[in-house]
């Protein structure tokens, strides 16, 4: 969907979701002329990816076969957390997916899958 850089950080105030997914197929395509025929996505905004990954099933636009999960699930705190930002953006950006609890995490992936992933 990206690479990082120096604006990696801040992308995520000024990048839309459709420009996210533009982008992707940007890379999609640059994947797959490297040689790639599939490729994991593992915590990629959800919106973005399933379309992506939707396009290029399609043959919509060219890139390697994509299995995604969406949202990476994670506990609270842990790599798929959103940290490090003011409290008002903690609540805006922090997934869907986080969990605590066996049972927590069960239910987390199960709406995943309702909403897409694989």
């Amino acid at each position: 969907m990206f690479e990082l850089g120096k604006s990696t950080r801040t992308d995520a105030l000024y990048v839309t979701t459709s420009m996210e997914a533009l982008n992707g197929a940007h890379f999609a395509n640059k994947t797959l002329m490297a040689g790639f025929t599939t490729v994991r996505d593992l915590g990629g905004n959800p919106e973005a990816i399933y379309a992506l990954r939707d396009a290029v099933g399609k043959r919509l636009i060219p890139g390697p076969r994509i299995f995604s999960a969406g949202s990476a699930l994670s506990a609270t705190g842990g790599h798929g957390d959103i940290d490090g930002v003011k409290p008002q953006l903690l609540k805006l950006w922090t997934p869907e997916t986080i969990c605590d609890s066996p049972y927590g995490c069960r239910k987390a992936t199960r709406n995943a899958i309702k909403m897409g992933a694989d």
